[in-house]
């Protein structure tokens, strides 16, 4: 994003299938802040029930701001999607898919990882995200401004001020070295991942190493609640 370049984006966690929910909070949102120019969804958007959804790709509701999915390529999301790599469900309303990178017309970077991987020691980036990730040691770049990963990277909470809530254990538990080498090779301003219905926030830390590596954006964790 180019410096001084202001963006007014909201993120929020999983929602479920509670699009009416969702929508009802971020009109509220948007009536006391003015308009935003993007809201990002991360973790479980479908849910099971998808009534309210429907709705809306039906037309009989609108989406009040251009809003981008980042939520795993489920049985569900297969209904709404046909093709894993994203597309668009109807006016304002767009799957980005189950992994990639995205760049606003303003310049904003995104990289996005949906899928759980299994083996959570393992930390190999599928080749089409790796070779995006690997722009990180292109001359000049200091780091993506966002970085959205439905797990949490390995060890994330370590060395960290805040204390972790105790409803975070099992995101602890799933962490993956995956998302954190891609965490390394991005250096985002912010990283935000799923909070298993619980907020937290890291104290900001460096994806470098200080006076070893060229400078890059200090990146700052948060976790999000469910809507």
């Amino acid at each position: 994003m180019p410096d001084g370049e202001v963006h007014k984006i909201l993120i929020c966690g999983g929602v479920k299938g509670k699009v009416n929910a969702l929508y009802s909070r971020v009109s509220k949102v948007i009536n006391v802040a003015g308009q935003f120019d993007m809201l990002f969804c991360l973790g479980d958007f479908f849910g099971s029930q998808t009534d309210e959804l429907e709705r809306i790709i039906d037309g009989i509701s609108e989406v009040p701001i251009p809003t981008y999915i980042v939520s795993p390529y489920t049985e569900i999301a297969r209904k709404f999607c046909k093709v894993e790599s994203g597309c668009e469900l109807c006016s304002n309303l767009t799957y980005l898919g189950s992994r990639g990178t995205y760049t606003t017309m303003s310049g904003l970077r995104v990289v996005y990882m949906a899928e759980l991987e299994v083996d959570s020691d393992s930390c190999n980036l599928p080749s089409s995200l790796l070779n995006d990730a690997l722009a990180a040691e292109d001359y000049g770049f200091i780091g993506v401004d966002l970085l959205l990963t439905c797990q949490w990277p390995k060890h994330v909470n370590k060395l960290s001020a805040h204390e972790l809530p105790i409803g975070c254990q099992q995101c602890i538990d799933s962490s993956s070295m995956l998302i954190s080498r891609l965490a390394y090779l991005t250096r985002p301003r912010y990283h935000f991942s799923c909070g298993n219905g619980v907020y937290y926030e890291r104290s900001p830390y460096r994806n470098h190493r200080v006076l070893q590596e060229k400078a890059c954006h200090t990146t700052r964790f948060i976790a999000l609640a469910d809507v």
